[in-house]
């Protein structure tokens, strides 16, 4: 069998079929003008939106375009700014930000995000949602994330290569007119201002005069409180201590229990005193014994020492039979217990004197007042105060300044002044310890005075005159 092959006459490769490479030249065109078209369009979108004067108009007009442009059945534009939020969502004027799909964009964009940020890519496109199929591109304005378009197709099919590639090539320019447009927008007073200028002579004139009558309120005294962290703290503490040395058998309280007067703190171990009872006895009955057998032989001087043997010994059997007396230690008033050894503790050797609970009565508490230094001014002794502790639900307690320490303090909280105040505490309600919101009067002062006082002490202090 005979092959015949075709072979140029300069005796290259066969040659390609005319009509085969006119179909691909036609396909090369018809992307690259396809390719002309979208980056035309993009162009033409930028220069519309850069005009934007708020975010949410802005990012409207992208996501409606984006939808129309690449016939796609949605675009959600999430936006991120202290928090994420939902922007713009094409044919949508305002979604319900509680709305289960909002909820479900947002897991999304952050999904997106999270993904940007522990694996960046270029182009930022990140596979979101449980089952992988959707995509989002993220935003980046100045190498920060700012938000993540996510684009959705009719039947959930995934994105045409077209489309795909025109929102990956305009995230970044979509983020940078996005991102000026959120600049521009402002926070509220800057909205606030920008709709007044721009509203009627009437609405100018309503302004102008409600901002007069607040500058002419703001010059009004009015009575100054000072505000000053409060501690609620005993008036007095009573120690009860340990009788004498030896051991501690029980201690029956414990920080935090209320107590009678009376009431059983702790109690010694009575052993070692009994034993040393019964060794004392039985020498004092020898010893007596000898000092009669000396006074029946004649033997004076003898039984002179001895008597004074048994004088030395009925010395110490009285010290012990006190401390057989005061092996219980008791309350010495009604109150709190503020410190102390815990409950339950057995077989611990004490020393006399050592403290074993300290006691706070309730009937009586002082309050301590923290003052800042740049208030310390309006703040003398006498001041009324008006103390809310904490947990009495906006209940309050009446107070008068009794004394101001006259050094400044220092501690975790920063350098203030401490003011006391003594209040009677019926029920015993105030528990020392108990935090509280305290304002102190203070005399009276503007509103601008009052408003700006502290920012223009500081700036004095870091500044000085100028």
């Amino acid at each position: 069998m005979t092959v015949t092959r075709r072979v140029d006459r300069h005796g290259g490769p066969p040659a390609v079929p005319a009509a085969g490479a006119a179909a691909e030249l036609r396909l090369r065109l018809a992307d690259s003008e396809a390719r002309l078209s979208h980056a035309a369009w993009l162009i033409e979108l930028m220069t519309t939106v850069s005009e934007a004067r708020r975010l949410d108009e802005a990012a409207s007009a992208v996501a409606g375009q984006l939808k129309d442009r690449l016939r796609l059945k949605d675009v959600v534009i999430v936006w991120r700014n202290r928090g994420s939020f939902v922007a713009a969502v094409s044919d949508v004027l305002r979604p319900d930000p509680d709305s289960d799909r909002v909820r479900e964009w947002l897991s999304a964009a952050d999904e997106a995000m999270l993904r940007h940020d522990d694996d960046p890519t270029e182009p930022p496109v990140y596979p979101v949602g449980d089952d992988g199929r959707s995509e989002g591109f993220v935003l980046i304005a100045g190498d920060a994330v700012r938000g993540v378009l996510l684009p959705s197709t009719p039947g959930d099919r995934p994105l045409e290569p077209m489309a795909r590639a025109t929102m990956a090539a305009a995230a970044e320019p979509i983020a940078a007119v996005l991102a000026s447009a959120a600049a521009r927008e402002g926070g509220r007073l800057k909205r606030a201002a920008r709709a007044v200028l721009h509203s009627t002579p009437s609405t100018h004139i309503a302004v102008a005069g409600a901002l007069g009558l607040a500058a002419a309120a703001a010059l009004v005294p009015v009575p100054y409180r000072v505000a000053a962290a409060a501690t609620v703290r005993p008036v007095e503490q009573r120690y009860c201590v340990a009788p004498h040395d030896g051991l501690l058998a029980e201690t029956t309280v414990r920080p935090g229990d209320l107590v009678r007067a009376g009431d059983v703190i702790a109690r010694m171990d009575p052993r070692e005193v009994r034993a040393e009872l019964r060794r004392l006895t039985a020498d004092r009955s020898q010893v007596a014994r000898r000092r009669d057998g000396h006074l029946a032989a004649g033997e004076t001087r003898q039984a002179i020492e001895a008597g004074h043997r048994i004088e030395s010994l009925d010395r110490q059997i009285e010290l012990f039979e006190s401390r057989r007396d005061a092996l219980t230690v008791t309350a010495p008033s009604a109150g709190l217990v503020i410190g102390g050894d815990p409950a339950g503790r057995r077989g611990v050797p004490v020393r006399a004197g050592e403290i074993l609970a300290e006691v706070a009565p309730l009937d009586r508490v002082r309050i301590e007042l923290s003052i800042a230094p740049e208030d310390r001014g309006r703040v003398d002794v006498g001041g009324t105060v008006t103390v809310c502790p904490d947990g009495w639900d906006g209940r309050t307690v009446a107070a008068v300044i009794e004394r101001i320490r006259p050094a400044a303090e220092t501690d975790a909280t920063g350098t203030h002044f401490v003011a006391e105040c003594v209040v009677d505490n019926p029920g015993g309600r105030l528990r020392p310890g108990t935090p509280a919101a305290a304002r102190i009067d203070a005399g009276r002062g503007s509103i601008l005075w009052q408003t700006t006082r502290r920012a223009a002490t500081r700036l004095h202090r870091d500044w000085g005159w100028w």
